[in-house]
């Protein structure tokens, strides 16, 4: 029994020695960054790898961004190689003659990449392994870590921000009425990223996203209130708009001006319905005054004495 629990034991620890080798033999090549036409030397790697013998590894890209010039010796002897530019493939072998191997992190082969792509384009760096071993012959375990091959962006300029638009451009302060503000934002190089606008200084946030329109191109919208308390005044609410190079314009702002609210029946414009409004609400009935919207309380779009009824109702409301 003794017998058969040390042999579990030792059963054990090999499975695990084994399973420990192959999370840390790591098969990978780097991210890489590149303008056009530019080239780089880079390595793949075999990382944590014990006695090295022998290898063939496989790199798919996309030929239209970047390609293949040439694979060189890293760690090991000089590789066998093909280069498959049409059809974005190069397979790669490699080998040592001593033994036991080289082991710790070996440079498995090195690749001359040059970027052939326009600005934004990108590309999988994929790695596959069709065989990897030790010197012996039998197989190393081991995990992939692919790269990815980009062409940067070259814009130095922030978007252009253009028609900046507040329609109707006067709302009053009562958290009710709502006009809807336009903008129109370009960037050709790397495009709009986002576009905000500061709407603190009527009471809403102060870096609301606005909504990129169907039509027409480059159009971006929002709504707003304005918050009760807000003073009368003519706004000019900032608008920051961000490219995906990471370049702001905030030269740009929407004006918007924000009226006293209206009270209903208020027709003397002290913000209360008293007594004194139906008086005149009456007057404007009879036609001796001018007409007031105010005044037209029941919403039928005329004054009468209706209204002056129900000016004299909210009078009392508030009395009570």
């Amino acid at each position: 029994m003794n017998k058969m629990k040390l042999l579990y034991l030792l059963v054990t620890i090999a499975l695990f020695s084994l399973s420990a080798e192959a999370q840390d033999v790591i098969v990978s090549i780097e991210d890489v960054e590149l303008d056009p036409q530019d080239s780089m030397t880079v390595p793949i790697m075999l990382e944590g790898v014990t006695d090295f013998g022998s290898g063939t590894v496989e790199l798919a890209y996309n030929p239209g961004t970047v390609e293949v010039m040439s694979v060189s010796q890293g760690d090991c002897d000089s590789p066998f190689y093909g280069i498959d530019n049409a059809n974005g493939t190069t397979t790669i072998s490699a080998f040592v003659s001593q033994m036991p191997g080289p082991g710790g992190d070996i440079v498995f082969a090195n690749l001359a990449l040059k970027a052939v792509g326009s600005p934004g384009a990108t590309s999988p760096l994929g790695l596959t392994v069709t065989a990897l071993a030790h010197s012996d012959g039998s197989p190393i375990m081991y995990v992939i870590s692919s790269g990815t091959f980009s062409i940067p962006i070259d814009d130095d300029a922030p978007p252009s921000v253009t028609g900046p638009t507040a329609s109707p451009d006067s709302i009053a302060a009562d958290g009710t009425e709502v006009s809807t503000l336009t903008v129109t934002v370009a960037d050709d190089a790397s495009g709009v990223s986002s576009v905000a606008i500061d709407l603190s200084y009527i009471g809403g946030p102060s870096a609301k996203l606005m909504n990129k329109a169907i039509f027409p191109p480059g159009r971006y919208m929002t709504m707003t209130t304005a918050l009760v308390g807000t003073l009368p005044s003519t706004y000019c609410l900032p608008v920051n708009a961000t490219d995906k190079a990471g370049h702001s314009n905030t030269t740009e702002c929407i004006a918007i001006t924000v009226t006293a609210p209206v009270v209903r029946g208020d027709l003397n414009g002290d913000l209360k319905v008293t007594p004194t409004d139906a008086v005149i609400a009456l007057k404007i009935a009879v036609g001796s005054s001018p007409y007031n919207a105010a005044a037209d309380v029941s919403g039928d779009g005329q004054v009468t004495s209706l209204d002056v009824l129900m000016i004299l109702q909210l009078v009392t409301q508030s009395q009570s």
